[in-house]
């Protein structure tokens, strides 16, 4: 393993030591409670993210941490626990909580931080670590009704481990939401003859309509090259478009905007950023901001010039992007973190993730917690398997049919 270089056990005003998880084990827990203490786990927490078989720059430190200090909710306290044998780290769990008061009694509830995040364990070592958390949050963490872990990974380690080891709670398991991958193996042109003829077809029009404005590179930041300093004219970009009018690009969203220039150069001293840039006689007209981590390239977000838009720039950008991996030995796939329409068109595949809801075995928690979430389940399945079926006959029921009228045909299309 490797060594604990940073420390904070000495500064008692950053972290608190809650000594071994239970009798005879050599597990000692540390909780952060005020942000700057990450930073003293946040070398080790980085390795041990990078080591993990189902990495993701999500759970790196770096990333928390940017999330944490620009994004973290002024009703929610931090309490982030760390888990080492002697000086090696070998498990992570970010917490925030949030107290309310609920029938007249402080409630106390913990989520991860709403980003992509998974429990940190050692390789090998998940069900030792999952059984040593469910002991300390049952016996020596201040008393909560429910834990949220939010978008676990479905080929995580913690899936079973939560399932095997967590005897003192209630679990319940809900879809988070899904992921859009591309497998890079084989070769790119058998890659393309799979797509959509229309889809390949118009995207070679607009490369032909393109080259004829001017002279079309493909430039890839990567290592030292990848400068921070381009997160400006990526945000320029991103506001020039429907994303600025709408008002969800990150110009017009200063916390969000924070994070982002917190992360950039984050990534960079890890080597993990990369810019994938599309220029026009020297100008960038679309880009995207993608991290690089054990074979896959991440999509974090991606821009155009809104004054090209009718070129597509980003579906061109896109395509040199997909060529240029099919090529890359260090590149086995493409993620793009999220899951939109436009993904289908790339052949992109899905990829679940799971949202984690666990309920102390207590009857006030199992009355007013535990059961309404099951009835709100149980009542959603029964919506989606019986009536949602029958939901446009019963819609359509009492209305003109629009075949009969010809305005409304034109309307509904």
């Amino acid at each position: 393993m490797f060594q604990h270089t940073n420390t904070c056990r000495d500064n008692p005003e950053l972290i608190r030591v809650i000594g071994t998880a239970y009798p005879g084990s050599d597990l000692i827990f540390e909780v952060v409670t005020d942000p700057q203490g990450l930073q003293y786990h946040a070398r080790q927490w980085d390795l041990l993210s990078y080591n993990l078989p189902h990495a993701m720059p999500m759970t790196s430190a770096a990333w928390q941490i940017c999330h944490i200090n620009n994004i973290h909710s002024d009703d929610r306290d931090l309490h982030s626990i760390f888990i080492y044998i002697s000086d090696d780290l070998v498990g992570v769990l970010p917490l925030l909580c949030q107290k309310t008061r609920r029938w007249g009694r402080l409630s106390r509830c913990y989520t991860t931080p709403h980003s992509s995040v998974d429990i940190l364990s050692w390789p090998g070592m998940e069900d030792t670590i999952m059984k040593a958390l469910s002991r300390y949050l049952n016996n020596k963490s201040p008393r909560f009704d429910y834990l949220k872990l939010r978008m676990v990974p479905a080929d995580s380690p913690s899936i079973k481990s939560i399932s095997s080891q967590v005897k003192f709670c209630r679990v319940i398991r809900e879809l988070g939401g899904y992921c859009s991958y591309l497998n890079t193996a084989g070769e790119y042109s058998e890659y393309t003859k799979r797509q959509s003829s229309r889809f390949r077809r118009n995207l070679r029009r607009v490369k032909r309509n393109l080259s004829r404005a001017g002279k079309v590179n493909l430039k890839i930041l990567t290592g030292l090259e990848a400068d921070p300093e381009v997160l400006d004219d990526f945000i320029r970009m991103e506001c020039s478009g429907w994303k600025g009018r709408a008002g969800s690009a990150l110009e017009c969203q200063h916390e969000l905007m924070s994070f982002y220039r917190d992360l950039v150069p984050a990534m960079q001293d890890l080597g993990w950023l990369r810019w994938h840039l599309l220029e026009l006689d020297g100008a960038v007209i679309a880009a995207q901001l993608a991290i690089q981590m054990h074979g896959t390239q991440y999509i974090v977000k991606i821009a155009y010039d809104e004054k090209y838009a009718g070129y597509s720039p980003g579906n061109i950008l896109m395509d040199f992007v997909i060529e240029k991996a099919f090529t890359e030995i260090e590149t086995r796939f493409i993620n793009c973190i999220t899951c939109f329409p436009w993904n289908y068109n790339w052949l992109m595949e899905k990829y679940p993730y799971y949202n984690f809801f666990l309920y102390p075995r207590r009857l006030e928690t199992t009355l007013f917690r535990w059961l309404p979430h099951t009835m709100i389940n149980t009542a959603r399945g029964l919506y989606n398997r019986y009536f949602r079926r029958f939901l446009p006959f019963a819609k359509t029921i009492g209305k003109t049919n629009p075949s009969h009228n010809g305005a409304c045909c034109r309307m509904k299309k």
